[in-house]
């Protein structure tokens, strides 16, 4: 049963907001939750299930167990719920005759990665065991107890100083969703860090080695009020501060997940008559071994390139993909979390979390019949569901993920114009995080967009083809074998240039479709971007025979617009594809090498500032390809069985004396060792047959 604070004592912080986006209330509110269960005889041991709208802190018999639930899901302009809610699971050492429920319950959405059901609420469940053998289930009812926790008083402060209030009985609400499902991933792990403390006049500032994302933990001891600022510094941004007050002997822990490499909590009151301790930093992410992987070569520098962006993937591992979490974006940058799918596969390898996302952004596609934020990153969903299916042999995905497939490649065929091209797309974002001419390339006009479009369009539609080749869906191969035909014939007729042998990045015609921030008015000059090309190139767009000399003319043209680390996956991959790896591969390779020198706490967000003022974050696993390019391109990995139960290697290290990889595989660690000319698989599972 779902429960939340008592109706008639507050009305008004029953329903809330279902995301960021939603701004139908402004009613933030922490609930605290008490039941205590008493026997005459001992429990060993407990069997929890429990979710919670928005986020939960769950302690039984005054001991912590843990943060959750599952994210939802959802879409940056996300404003309603999602198909289905999860619930986590613990099991817990008992030992006693009691059982003591406390839960800390937030209502409302504070990152856009949050995503509730519309109401505040808690729900718990728990078998228990006794020493006589005997089970009990127990689950939240009626006859538990809630206050409303006035001390939190946003979503950024903490002040003990106000009522914790009183508990009253719970009132109950029906669950509102159809699908409610236990969480399909393991229970994020929490890790107290190191750090060291300098202590100043009227503040403490901590610092740790590299980058974390969690929570700052501390007591205070006190007999005067005394006010706090907690800052969180990452590099050279800072996020919202928090504030801790409080009159008395307390503890600080707020609800909001924060990333920084440093904390300044600063004393905002003249009261020097206290005394901060027990100061620790619990560092959350999805459980990764840190030991499925390694990476060594004679180059020092792309050494330390693969330590960061490991680290910094680890990060934005969290429930669900993230962007940063700095920024904690739901699920609509696909982009990011096809590249750290990437990027796991050959760190972590724990595969879970990439099916859940995959099936949580099926069911926003469902929602919105087709549609997300980002109108790109929608065809990179179908480039990381097939890459999940190479690399983990899992079929089962394509059933789940069906309908969501069709809803997309019809939405996208509506877009289709006259000419044959995409001109009816509501935008044409997102293309590279940089400007050119003055418009950002987070969402171009059509005359610097519409190839990159058509292209990422052309890509999914090939992907689809195999994807339906695979299921055995010979009506819906053939219909998107056609429409890439038809696409490819129109983008070769209206936007290659013969004379300059390039591909236009659009036309310079008016919209067809109503203008709106995202979209803006055309430009009337024709460009040519290096972002174009390289899709056309990688995607064959092109003709095979024209892929390489369309990528060197873009390659050594240095009055293009550049790209940024995101894209420059697509341009390894492009490069690869025509046989110019040798030529680019690893000089593009060394360009990570003077950012993680010039930190090496988390990866940058970029090379180049968008704007003059911007910071980027530096825990932005978007731009990580390169510890995906190191081995499988060095390596020259081919996966010949889903699954990766037969792949094929032939490995090029170029310019490098030596190189040792170790990657994960669903059967075991394959790790290869290479020098010179010689090839040496020192490990691999006896599931796996690698071709030399």
């Amino acid at each position: 049963m779902w429960i939340w604070l008592n109706k008639e004592k507050y009305p008004d912080l029953q329903e809330t907001n279902n995301a960021l986006s939603d701004n139908r209330y402004n009613n933030y509110a922490v609930a605290d939750f008490l039941k205590e269960y008493k026997y005459n005889k001992k429990i060993i041991s407990a069997e929890i299930r429990v979710s919670a709208s928005i986020k939960y802190l769950l302690s039984v018999n005054k001991k912590y167990i843990g943060r959750g639930p599952v994210d939802c899901g959802g879409d940056i302009d996300f404003t309603t719920t999602m198909l289905r809610h999860y619930y986590n699971c613990y099991s817990i050492d008992v030992n006693s005759n009691e059982f003591t429920v406390e839960a800390t319950v937030y209502n409302k959405p504070v990152v856009y990665s949050d995503l509730g059901l519309g109401h505040g609420g808690l729900w718990f469940e728990a078998d228990l065991i006794f020493e006589d053998g005997e089970k009990k289930t127990i689950s939240s009812d009626e006859t538990w107890l809630a206050k409303y926790n006035e001390q939190y008083a946003d979503d950024e402060t903490v002040d003990r100083t106000k009522s914790a209030g009183d508990y009253l009985n719970v009132s109950t609400f029906p669950y509102p969703l159809k699908q409610f499902d236990i969480s399909p991933l393991p229970n994020l792990t929490e890790e107290t860090v190191q750090h060291n403390a300098v202590r100043k006049e009227n503040e403490i500032e901590i610092i740790f080695d590299k980058i974390y994302c969690g929570f700052i933990c501390f007591d205070v001891e006190t007999k005067e009020k005394v006010e706090f600022e907690i800052h969180y510094h990452e590099i050279k941004r800072e996020d919202t501060p928090q504030k801790f007050i409080a009159d008395s002997n307390s503890s600080f822990r707020h609800l909001t997940m924060k990333s920084c490499d440093r904390i300044t909590i600063k004393n905002l009151t003249n009261n020097n008559d206290f005394e901060i301790k027990n100061i620790k930093f619990i560092f959350i992410h999805y459980p990764c071994d840190d030991n499925a992987s390694s990476f060594d070569c004679s180059d020092k520098g792309l050494n330390k390139v693969y330590e960061v962006t490991k680290h910094t993937l680890k990060l934005c591992r969290q429930s669900l993909h993230l962007d940063s979490p700095m920024h904690q974006e739901p699920l609509g940058c696909t982009g990011d979390y096809m590249i750290e799918s990437l990027m796991n596969y050959y760190t972590f390898g724990d595969n879970r979390l990439t099916r859940i996302d995959l099936v949580r952004t099926a069911d926003r596609l469902i929602i919105g019949d087709g549609y997300m934020f980002h109108t790109t990153y929608s065809m990179l969903w179908i480039q990381m569901l097939y890459d999940y299916y190479m690399y983990s042999g899992d079929y089962t995905i394509f059933k789940d993920t069906e309908k969501a497939l069709e809803l997309l490649l019809t939405r996208f065929n509506s877009y289709i114009g006259e000419n044959g091209l995409i001109e009816k797309s509501k935008d044409f974002m997102f293309m590279d995080w940089m400007v050119c001419d003055g418009y950002s390339l987070h969402h171009p006009p059509k005359a610097l967009g519409q190839t990159v479009l058509c292209s990422f369009y052309y890509g999914a539609l090939k992907t689809a083809e195999k994807i339906y080749e695979i299921v055995n869906q010979k009506e819906q191969q053939n219909a998107v074998q056609q429409r890439a035909v038809n696409l490819k014939n129109a983008m070769n007729k209206y936007l290659f240039d013969t004379e300059k042998g390039l591909y236009i990045s659009g036309l310079n015609t008016p919209n067809l479709v109503p203008e709106y921030f995202y979209l803006p008015k055309n430009s009337e000059k024709i460009y040519y971007t290096k972002h174009a090309n390289i899709l056309c190139a990688l995607y064959g767009v092109c003709e095979k025979e024209q892929e390489a000399q369309i990528l060197e003319k873009v390659l050594e043209n240095e009055e293009m617009v550049d790209y940024q680390p995101y894209f420059a996956h697509f341009v390894f991959d492009a490069i690869y594809k025509a046989g110019l790896f040798s030529k680019y591969g690893m000089k593009i390779l060394r360009k990570w090498i003077p950012i993680v020198e010039d930190c090496d706490k988390g990866l940058a967000e970029g090379w180049h500032k968008p704007e003059e003022t911007y910071s980027f974050d530096h825990s932005h696993a978007w731009g990580g390809t390169p510890i995906y390019q190191m081995s499988n391109k060095l390596l020259q990995i081919k996966i010949l069985e889903p699954g990766m139960k037969k792949i094929s290697i032939n490995p090029n290290i170029y310019d490098l004396e030596y190189l040792n990889v170790s990657f994960p595989t669903d059967y075991g660690k394959i790790t290869i060792s290479v020098k010179g000319n010689k090839t040496e698989i020192i490990e691999k599972p006896n599931e796996v047959e690698i071709v030399i």
